[in-house]
C-alpha cells in the first residue's frame, strides 16, 4: 500500500488507504465519507458519479485485477472495451484497448433522460459544446452527452444505465455487440464524435 489506513483529510474525509494497480495507477479504498442530507436531484444537474474510463496497453489484464483483487465483476466486452462493475450498476468502471494508461472519461449521472437534454441545454447556454451526443450507448443501454471541461478532460452526461440483475445476466462477448459500419450509438442520432474528443479521450 502506498498510503497505510487512516483518516482522510482530503474533501470528503473518511477512513481509507491507498495503493497502486498493476499499471500505477493510484486507486484508494474510503469508508465513512461524508454525506450531503440536503442533496436533491435536480432537473439538469447530475447527482453522483456513474462510472470512470481509463484507457489501457492491457485492458485484460487491467479488468483481471479488478475482477481478481476487488471482486469487482465483468458486464460486457467489446472488441474495444471492458465493461465491470461493483454494484448493479452496468459498469463502475471500464477499460479501453490504447496505446497508453490515462483518463479516457468520467460520467455523471443525471436523474433521468430529460435531464441529461436540460443539462445539455444548460451547458449550451453557457458556451461549452457539445462534442459527442446525444445518443445511447450499446452495452449498459446508457443515454450519454460528452464534453470537454476546462483543463481538457472528457465528462460525460448519462442516464437510464442498465442494472444487473445477478441471476440472470450473461456477460456480453465482441460479436454480441457488432453494428453497422457508421453507426456509434443504437438510436444513429449521435454521429460521429469530434476530433477534438476523441483527442482528449486518447490522452492527449
Amino acid at each position: 500500500v502506498r498510503a497505510e489506513p487512516g483518516p482522510v483529510e482530503d474533501p470528503g474525509g473518511g477512513y481509507g488507504f491507498a495503493f497502486p494497480d498493476r499499471a500505477g495507477r493510484e486507486l484508494r479504498i474510503l469508508a465513512d465519507v461524508a454525506t450531503h442530507a440536503d442533496a436533491v436531484d435536480a432537473p439538469d444537474r447530475s447527482r453522483k458519479l456513474s462510472h470512470v474510463v481509463l484507457n489501457s496497453t492491457d485492458a485484460d489484464a487491467d479488468a483481471a485485477f479488478f475482477l481478481d483483487a476487488l471482486e469487482f465483476r465483468l458486464s460486457d466486452q467489446t472488441a474495444m472495451m471492458e465493461f465491470i462493475r461493483c454494484n448493479a450498476d452496468h459498469h463502475s468502471v471500464a477499460f479501453v484497448r490504447a496505446d497508453n494508461v490515462s483518463l479516457n472519461h468520467a460520467a455523471f449521472e443525471m436523474p433521468d433522460w430529460e435531464a441529461v437534454m436540460r443539462g445539455a441545454g444548460r451547458m449550451k447556454e453557457n458556451g461549452h459544446a457539445l462534442e459527442w451526443g446525444i445518443g445511447r450507448h450499446g452495452p449498459g443501454n446508457n443515454v450519454f452527452a460528452y464534453y470537454i471541461e476546462p483543463d481538457g478532460f472528457v465528462i460525460e452526461y448519462t442516464a437510464e444505465l442498465q442494472r444487473i440483475d445477478e441471476d440472470r445476466h450473461k456477460p456480453g462477448r465482441p460479436q454480441d455487440w457488432a453494428r453497422p459500419p457508421n453507426r456509434l450509438d443504437q438510436w444513429g442520432l449521435a454521429g460521429a464524435p469530434s476530433e477534438r474528443i476523441l483527442n482528449a479521450m486518447n490522452g492527449a
